[in-house]
């Protein structure tokens, strides 16, 4: 009987150490591709006092994770806080990016686990016993075959008492400080003729003898990414030479990163801000020019792409949803047998125009949206709805129900065919239907 009061008794002390217990592990989140922390540097804070917070996400083995500007591709970990009253939270802080190799796609982010700091208040009259810090995280993770968003609900309990330090989380800020860029006031200029965008900076003397650099664009939008940057160090300045970013966006300042490696084998991160300038900062360099390249990328020539193109083209009419209609369109040519050679080539050239116009808006779609082909094979929703078009087709083809003829031949009200199989606009949307 007494053993069971007791028992009895410890419900409730069991209930608050489960609720200690799951609070902390809040602040852990795993998904399927990365692991996700949050903490802050101090076990306890005072109204009045800064603090700061630390988020830590490691990606899975051969997946890696963004900088602020990813490049050509890629996302930052964002932060959406849940308003607390009293509770100031500022900007995310990354540490100095890295470069990441994919082919010709140029990125700037991390290989292994990313640190990011953010500095935080607690407001003078702020009266509660705790603060409950979080919100939702997204991020895009990526691997040399594809890249995966993600997200999580992520958060924790800091209590309100008396000011500790927690040096563990402490020594992780102080870390991630040590590896981000020094902000310095070095004169930076930069200059733009419509096409080519160069940039130049006063280095101090200490920094005389410069091994190997590397400028990460922190401005998005202005200069274009690129593996080989075309980079000069003459007279304590240095001088790079770039292309304009593709929709270039005008700015009277471009922020970016230099990394530089000493003569002496040390590394340096510097955080510069250039001014626009309307005259050019330096001359066209056309030889003598210190070509940086951490990362070496290949080309394969644009004669080969086109035969190599001309051979996957040659496949793909091999395969079962072509072969079988290449047969018709045999037929069509041989029809074009009875005509002269003139309006054969006509017909064919016109055929080709088609195409080409199918193949250039499919282009045009992609280049605007900015997301690259196949992007969107990543995204949960499209990949349901996908699935989703799979069964009602299979449903169809079971009998279950049918399409309409108005919507099977949605496609043949560009033919008109009283004007002949072989009339121009006939031919034209031939050509453009082809690609579907």
């Amino acid at each position: 009987m007494i053993f069971k009061d007791f028992i009895r008794a410890m419900i409730p002390v069991k209930l608050m150490i489960m609720l200690m217990f799951s609070l902390s592990q809040a602040a852990e989140v795993t998904t399927d591709l990365a692991n996700l922390k949050m903490a802050a540097d101090h076990k306890s804070v005072s109204p009045g006092d800064d603090f700061h917070i630390v988020i830590e996400l490691t990606p899975n083995e051969g997946w890696h994770g963004y900088w602020e500007n990813p490049g050509d591709a890629g996302l930052k970990l964002t932060m959406d806080w849940d308003p607390v009253e009293g509770l100031e939270i500022g900007e995310l802080q990354f540490t100095s990016p890295h470069l990441i190799p994919f082919e010709e796609i140029v990125s700037y982010g991390y290989p292994g686990k990313i640190t990011i700091i953010a500095e935080a208040k607690v407001a003078e009259g702020f009266n509660a016993p705790s603060l409950n810090i979080g919100g939702a995280a997204f991020w895009l993770v990526c691997s040399d075959a594809l890249c995966v968003p993600q997200d999580a609900l992520i958060s924790f309990e800091l209590p309100i008492g008396e000011r500790v330090v927690d040096p563990l989380a402490q020594a992780k800020v102080e870390g991630a400080k040590n590896d981000m860029p020094v902000s310095v006031n070095w004169d930076s200029a930069f200059h733009t003729d419509g096409e080519n965008f160069t940039v130049q900076a006063t280095i101090p003397e200490e920094y005389n003898v410069i091994e190997s650099a590397y400028l990460f664009p922190h401005s998005e939008g202005m200069m274009e990414n690129t593996y080989y940057q075309n980079l000069s160090f003459i007279d304590g300045e240095i001088v790079g030479h770039f292309k304009n970013a593709y929709g270039y966006e005008d700015n009277d300042q471009f922020n970016y990163v230099l990394s530089l490696k000493t003569g002496d084998g040390a590394e340096h991160a510097f955080s510069l801000s250039a001014e626009k300038s309307l005259e050019p900062v330096a001359a066209v360099m056309t030889s003598d020019v210190q070509e940086t390249a951490p990362i070496a990328a290949s080309s394969i020539g644009l004669a080969t792409a086109l035969l190599f193109a001309f051979i996957g083209g040659l496949i793909l009419n091999l395969m079962p949803c072509v072969f079988p209609i290449l047969s018709l369109k045999v037929m069509s040519v041989a029809k074009l047998s009875e005509k002269n050679n003139a309006d054969a080539q006509k017909n064919g050239l016109i055929y080709t125009a088609g195409i080409l116009v199918s193949f250039a808006a499919i282009g045009l779609i992609v280049t605007l949206l900015s997301v690259g082909w196949g992007f969107h094979m990543q995204l949960p929703l499209v990949n349901f709805a996908l699935g989703l078009l799979m069964v009602v087709i299979a449903l169809n083809l079971f009998g279950i129900f049918e399409f309409s003829g108005r919507f099977a031949g949605v496609g043949q009200g560009l033919i008109d065919q009283s004007s002949g199989a072989t009339s121009a606009k006939n031919t034209f949307f031939t050509g453009v239907l082809a690609v579907g």
